[in-house]
């Protein structure tokens, strides 16, 4: 996770709880955007979380 996180977004978290805090605070960003993300698996993702809310 930590790799894949620094892979993605440059950031180098302390631990695997930083990594999945980060990664969860990028996603809230995210929903939080009218624009959609650029690649395809990030829209997916925001999308299924949308469906999932109440």
């Amino acid at each position: 996770m930590l790799l894949a996180v620094y892979m993605r977004f440059e950031h180098q978290a302390a631990n695997h709880d930083g990594a999945d805090a980060y990664v969860l605070a990028r996603i809230a960003d995210a929903l939080s955007r009218p624009e959609p993300p650029e690649l395809k698996f990030q829209q997916e993702v925001l999308a299924s979380i949308r469906a999932a809310s109440p």
